[in-house]
């Protein structure tokens, strides 16, 4: 997890990098759960709970990256 910097609002999130699994059977239960997390974290909402803030792939370098609000 890395500190990042939203440059549109200027403000600071939490940067999670993950490396996007292969086309193999098992790559694609990695993704699977990887998606699970995701619709999961997107519908939460709670004051104790980091916000989901959304994600991005590139594809090329085979990461995907899921920003987070960022809590000291």
């Amino acid at each position: 997890v890395y500190q990042g910097l939203n440059l549109d609002t200027g403000a600071m999130l939490a940067v999670k990098v993950l490396t996007v699994p292969d086309g193999t059977q098992k790559g694609q239960g990695v993704l699977e759960e990887i998606h699970r997390e995701i619709d999961l974290m997107s519908s939460l909402s709670h004051a104790n709970i980091v916000q989901y803030l959304g994600a991005e792939v590139d594809h090329r370098a085979r990461e995907l990256f899921i920003f987070q609000e960022c809590v000291a």
